[in-house]
């Protein structure tokens, strides 16, 4: 898309200067707290997935800076694969 439009230097420029490989501690803290959240995956067949996926606080937590985790997705559930 940003090539379409013409603007991946741009966006490559602005993304190095707002996105960051971790977490902050507030972050982090941040994420323990939530009861839900959208995941985004891929099932083995390709096809794309959204869902929104929900428990109590702390169902999502950031064992280190760089990871984020999610207990217990549905077994069935394409998030799954992505889970240890």
């Amino acid at each position: 898309m940003h090539d379409r439009l013409g603007v991946r230097q741009r966006m490559k420029d602005i993304g190095q200067r707002v996105i960051r490989p971790f977490m902050p501690e507030q972050h982090r803290q941040f994420f323990a707290k939530l009861t839900m959240v959208l995941v985004g995956s891929v099932d083995a067949a390709g096809r794309p997935w959204a869902s929104v996926m929900v428990g109590q606080p702390g169902f999502l937590h950031a064992p280190d800076a760089a990871h984020l985790g999610l207990l217990a997705p549905p077994a069935s559930h394409p998030v799954r694969r992505w889970v240890s």
